[in-house]
């Protein structure tokens, strides 16, 4: 996608950062780490999973099997309204990204915007995370956790 072939910037990558290239991504991972977003992502996997049975009992009619499902759940099922809040502005900041990625601005400066935005996202769902594993009663960390630190 070079300028030079195509004439504009818009259809130019953003700058690379050391970390990013492919040797190196290996070793040093990314400037804004995603491990905050994934435990994210984690629970609210965990939280459709939870609503999405609950309305397949509830449609079927199974009253009982559904109040026995919903034993023990409770708290994941309470998440329900900030996890999908959460949800629509990474989703949201996700789509600036694709806007940004198409903009005919410098490379360097798309890299700017998308680590701006990558900053945004950790530093606003970090301290949700522990409340929501707390609420949903989730382990406060388990193996993944561990390994990606």
């Amino acid at each position: 996608r070079s300028e030079a072939l195509v004439g504009d910037l818009s259809t130019a990558m953003p700058a690379l950062d050391m970390q990013q290239f492919p040797l190196m991504k290996r070793f040093f991972g990314t400037k804004e780490g995603s491990g905050v977003i994934q435990d994210f992502y984690e629970i609210d996997r965990e939280v459709n999973r939870v609503v999405q049975t609950l309305n397949s009992l509830k449609k079927q009619g199974k009253t009982e099997e559904l109040q026995a499902y919903l034993m023990g759940r409770e708290g994941l099922y309470s998440l329900r309204p900030h996890v999908n809040r959460l949800s629509k502005l990474l989703s949201d900041n996700r789509k600036r990204k694709e806007a940004i990625m198409r903009m005919d601005i410098d490379p360097e400066e798309k890299r700017k915007l998308i680590d701006e935005i990558d900053a945004f996202n950790n530093d606003y769902v970090a301290p949700y995370i522990p409340i929501l594993r707390e609420s949903a009663n989730l382990p406060m960390t388990n193996f993944m956790n561990l390994y990606r630190q």
